[in-house]
């Protein structure tokens, strides 16, 4: 086996905004790596090193802009500056609307969709999720990013003996996270629910597979959700964690590697 190679800081500056993105791994093929949006780590090195052996990764770290077209653009400036024409794909919660929003965009980009622990847009979570950024900005930035991540703890644990093991793994994935950063996470949730529409003819051009990773106990991603979700795409594979809270692969690393590597091994065969 080829000795795993460690995962690259890179940046980009793109029209005035800096762009942070991880590399690892090796191969014809590339995983790009859309995670949720309050802060990243090194997703790469903690749970997907395995990966690094057959494809190369690419995780990017969204910067606090305003809408999901600007990230759409960026992570495309990226990938072109790789010299990558086209990638599979994984989406986890904020991470799977923008994953939606650039198979839509750019399906000539895309190879396969994986899209966990995510929702399609609903029309009426736009303007709430606008108001909740109004009260937002008016708190004070520390109370808010504290406030956060004991909230990300109860959703993203199953059990609560999880939840100092997902408390101490928050805060190390965290330690940059800002005010604004958590201003930038409203505007893009907003910005996906109010202005973005699909129906399951969207993609009936498009040839990729795609994967549906979902939790029977997510708390922000209800049953009703979930199902809107399947339903546009009825031809994906589905599998579902019976526990796992919002975030399975904190859960169970091991089972979501072992879920992505067999997918992407079938994808990489038949590409």
């Amino acid at each position: 086996m080829t000795a795993r190679r460690a995962a690259v800081i890179r940046g980009l500056n793109i029209e005035g905004h800096h762009w942070r993105y991880d590399m690892a791994g090796h191969g014809d093929d590339t995983l790009l790596l859309l995670t949720g949006g309050a802060g990243e780590g090194n997703p790469i090195a903690d749970t997907l090193g395995p990966l690094a052996d057959e494809i190369v990764i690419l995780a990017p770290v969204y910067p606090p802009l305003a809408t999901i077209e600007q990230l759409l653009s960026g992570i495309v400036w990226i990938l072109d500056r790789e010299g990558i024409s086209k990638a599979h794909m994984f989406g986890a919660s904020l991470g799977g609307a923008i994953a939606q929003c650039l198979v839509r965009r750019h399906p000539d980009r895309v190879k396969s969709l994986m899209l966990a622990n995510t929702a399609a847009p609903v029309p009426w979570a736009g303007p709430l999720v606008r108001t909740v950024r109004g009260v937002f900005r008016a708190l004070p930035g520390g109370w808010l990013v504290e406030t956060m991540k004991k909230k990300l703890t109860k959703t993203m644990a199953s059990s609560k003996a999880e939840r100092p093991a997902v408390r101490r793994k928050i805060d190390e994935t965290m330690a940059g996270f800002a005010k604004v950063d958590l201003l930038a996470m409203c505007d893009y949730v907003a910005d996906y629910h109010s202005h973005y529409r699909f129906t399951n003819a969207d993609l009936s051009g498009w040839p990729g597979r795609v994967l549906i990773i979902e939790s029977e106990d997510d708390p922000m991603v209800p049953r009703r959700h979930r199902e809107r979700l399947k339903r546009l795409y009825p031809n994906a594979k589905v599998h579902t964690f019976a526990a796992g809270g919002h975030a399975p692969g904190l859960h169970d690393p091991a089972a979501m590697l072992d879920l992505m590597q067999g997918f992407l091994s079938d994808r990489i065969a038949r590409s």
